[in-house]
C-alpha cells in the first residue's frame, strides 16, 4: 500500500533591516525620523513543519455548486515536497532550486539595494550642502549690494536736491535780472 506524500508548510522569512551606511570623509548633520511603533518587532526564521491533514477551508455551498455546475474544474494544488516523483507538481528537486534562486535573487537585491542607497543619501545630501551654502552666499552679497546700492541713492537724492535748490536760486536772480533789465530800458 502506497503511503500518502508528507505536506509542508513553509513561512516566508522577514527581510532583515539594511546595515547602517557608514560616511566617507564627510561630516553632515544626522538626520533621524523617529517612528511610533517599530516595523519589525522581532526577526523570523524558516521554520518547516509536516502538516498530515490538509488546513479547513470554509466554503459556502451554493458558491461551491455553482463552480462546479459552471464548468470550472477544481483541481486542488498539493506541494508534494517529499516526493521525487516527476508527476508531482513541483519536486523537491525543483523547491530546493527555486529555494536556492529566490535566496541568491534576494542577496543580490539587497546588495544592490543597499549600495544604491547609500550612494543616493550621500549624494542628497552633498547636494542639500551646496545648496545651503549658495544660497547663504547669494544672500550676503545681494544684502550687501543692496545696502551699496542704498547708499549711492542717498548720495544721487542729495546731490539731485542740491543741485534743485541751486537751479531754483539761479531762476530767481535770473528773474530778478530780468525785471532790472525790463525796467531799465523801458
Amino acid at each position: 500500500m502506497a503511503s500518502s506524500p508528507t505536506t509542508s508548510t513553509i513561512s516566508i522569512a522577514s527581510i532583515p533591516p539594511l546595515p547602517p551606511t557608514s560616511s566617507v570623509g564627510i561630516s553632515l548633520p544626522h538626520i533621524s525620523i523617529h517612528l511610533s511603533s517599530h516595523i519589525f518587532t522581532g526577526s523570523t526564521t524558516r521554520t518547516t513543519s509536516l502538516v498530515s491533514t490538509p488546513p479547513e477551508v470554509i466554503v459556502i455551498e451554493s458558491v461551491l455548486e455553482e463552480i462546479q455546475t459552471s464548468g470550472i474544474p477544481i483541481n486542488p494544488f498539493n506541494l508534494n515536497i517529499g516526493s521525487d516523483e516527476d508527476e508531482a507538481p513541483m519536486t523537491k528537486g525543483w523547491f530546493k532550486l527555486l529555494t536556492e534562486m529566490l535566496n541568491s535573487l534576494l542577496d543580490h537585491s539587497r546588495v544592490l539595494f543597499s549600495s544604491k542607497w547609500e550612494n543616493i543619501v550621500t549624494n542628497h545630501q552633498a547636494t542639500v550642502e551646496i545648496r545651503t551654502f549658495t544660497n547663504t552666499k547669494v544672500i550676503e552679497e545681494s544684502t550687501w549690494a543692496a545696502q551699496v546700492s542704498d547708499k549711492k541713492i542717498t548720495e544721487v537724492v542729495e546731490k539731485v536736491l542740491l543741485l534743485q535748490n541751486e537751479v531754483k536760486e539761479f531762476m530767481a536772480d535770473f528773474r530778478t535780472s530780468l525785471d532790472k533789465c525790463t525796467t531799465d530800458m523801458n
